[in-house]
Parts: C-alpha cells; structure tokens; sequence
C-alpha cells in the first residue's frame, strides 16, 4: 500500500478501547495504533504499537473499577507520555467503552490534549447496556458530556441498539464481542477511506471539512453482491443503527464506494449518490471518493456514510 502523506493514529483507551487496537493492530495499513489502560495485565495482553500504562501511583496498575476520578487522576499522572505520543499526528481516532472507570475518566483528558494541539479528533465509543445498570450508564452520560467538549467528531454505539439486530438467544459475551466488532468497523471504514488508493480520492483537506468541529456523527456501513449491490449496499449503510439524529439533519456528508476490483460504473456511482441525497437537506455539503480493496469480492461493494451535525452535541 502507498505510504499515506496522512498521519493517522488510533488510540484505545481502557479495556474496550485496547480491544480495539488489538483488533485493528494486524491490519496492514499505514497507522500507528496505541493501547493506553490503568490494568497492567490487561494491557500486557493487547497488541499495539505503542503502550501507556497510565496511573502507577494512582491505581498501582489495578484499574480504576468504575472511578471515572481515578481515571482521569491516572490520565493527568500520565499527560506528557499521552501528549508525546499523540504528537505530530494529522488524524486522531480516540476510543472507549464508556460507563468504566478508565475509559470514561481518561478519554475526556485525551480528548483535551489533542484539541490542545491543535490535531483533528474523531471519537469512536459505546454506552452500556441496560442491564449494566443506573450507575455505569451515569458515568458514561457523564463522560460523554466532557468529551464532547473537545472532540471534533463523536460517534456514539449505544449498546443496547445491538439488541435489535442480534440474535435474541445470543449469550453476553457475544453480545460484547459485537460492540467490540463494532468499535472495529467505525475506525477501519473511517480511515480506509484515507488510506486505500482510488480513482476519486478524498485527501486530509476534504476529510477536515467535513468532520473538524463536526459535532454528533451518523455511521453506516453496507455491503452488497450481485445486480443490485448499488441500492442495496447503499440502503444498508442509510438505515444504520449508530445514529444520534435523522439524515436530514446533518450539515455534512462524507460517503465512499469501494469495491474488490475495478468494476463499478458511472451509473452506480450516480445512483449511490442520488439515493444519498434523497435522505438530505438542499444545505447539506456533500463530498465523495471511490476506491479499491482487494479484500473484498470480485463483484462486492462497500459503501461508507459519515454524516456530522454539530447541532446535535
């Protein structure tokens, strides 16, 4: 793959977060990925670039529990080695499973030190499931409105959307793996539309149009095969369950179509982008770009929608 003039860099915090990095981490592509967690042993496990154990004193590197403080004590003790880190970076993707006492506490100070330095920040992080009770989803609403405060672009997984499209008899740790997996696909679509090489390429001053000072963002992902991969594909990625406000509201659309090989034609593109534009408001600034992964099957595509409001904090 073409080195990419983008430095983009992804950087899981707590126990969710570092599962991300780790999944992410084998992924042949041109980021730099870093694990940032109180637990050591967790954080010993994971793979990734780079690793921070924050809050040695703090925690004695037994995790904050659910104490967003102790979380956010451990970040503070730990600022210079986050900022070192983060430093000379284009993009930033930050992640968490909000409601712990890591993820929630130290994400917000993240978040902080990059808008500090002045780097493009997207967040990627879920929210618990009802059944993890009143409190943890406290000090994840909480923790929300902090972080909200310093990212450019947030995209919000509320769990318990997953109980609408996984299968009722799926057990808990499934359930969890599927947030994990999720978390996963927001930050690979967003930055595969960076990375991979294509015939209407988006670069780093099209992205920041869109997602700088964004505010609350729409993801949706779609694949589809066969004569009407288009449409299909397409409505898959409209009709996405992580969304904080209807289409018509956002006041900015990125959308991308990539396919295995170099098969897609000019009316597919067209009536990817009609089909996009129907679900938007006349205001609404829209860029697009197409691109190419071998990944994918010879006569598959994948169509990719972010969509910003930043009346929607």
């Amino acid at each position: 793959m073409k080195k990419s003039l983008t430095k983009i860099k992804v950087i899981g915090v707590g126990g969710a977060g570092c599962n991300t990095v780790h999944r992410l981490y084998n992924a042949k592509v041109d980021i730099d990925f870093i694990s940032l967690n109180t637990d050591i042993q967790d954080l010993q496990k994971k793979k990734s670039s780079k690793k921070i154990r924050i809050g040695k004193k703090a925690t004695r590197g037994l995790g904050a529990g659910m104490c967003a403080e102790l979380g956010r004590k451990s970040a503070e003790e730990n600022y210079k080695d986050i900022e070192t880190a983060i430093k000379n970076t284009d993009i930033l993707f930050v992640t968490a499973g909000l409601g712990g006492g890591t993820g929630s506490g130290a994400m917000p100070v993240v978040a902080e030190i990059a808008k500090k330095n002045k780097i493009l920040t997207i967040g990627v992080v879920t929210l618990p499931f009802f059944f993890e009770g009143r409190k943890r989803k406290k000090i994840a609403m909480d923790s929300l409105k902090e972080i909200e405060k310093y990212i450019d672009t947030l995209v919000v997984i509320p769990n318990d959307k997953l109980l609408e499209i996984i299968p009722k008899e799926s057990t808990i740790e499934s359930a969890f793996k599927k947030c994990d997996a999720l978390l996963k696909e927001a930050v690979e679509s967003i930055s595969n539309i960076i990375l991979n090489p294509g015939i209407l390429n988006l670069d780093f001053s099209d992205i920041k149009r869109i997602l700088k000072e964004g505010g609350s963002a729409f993801f949706g992902v779609g694949r589809a095969k066969g004569e009407q991969r288009a449409s299909l594909a397409t409505e898959m990625a409209l009709s996405s369950q992580i969304t904080r406000f209807p289409l018509e509201k956002a006041e900015g659309i990125l959308f991308n179509i990539t396919s295995g090989v170099d098969n897609f034609s000019l009316a597919e593109v067209d009536q990817i982008a009609k089909l996009v534009k129907e679900k938007t408001s006349p205001s609404t600034k829209i860029i697009f770009g197409a691109s190419f992964d071998d990944s994918l099957a010879k006569d598959e595509i994948r169509v990719t929608i972010i969509a910003t409001s930043a009346n929607v904090r």
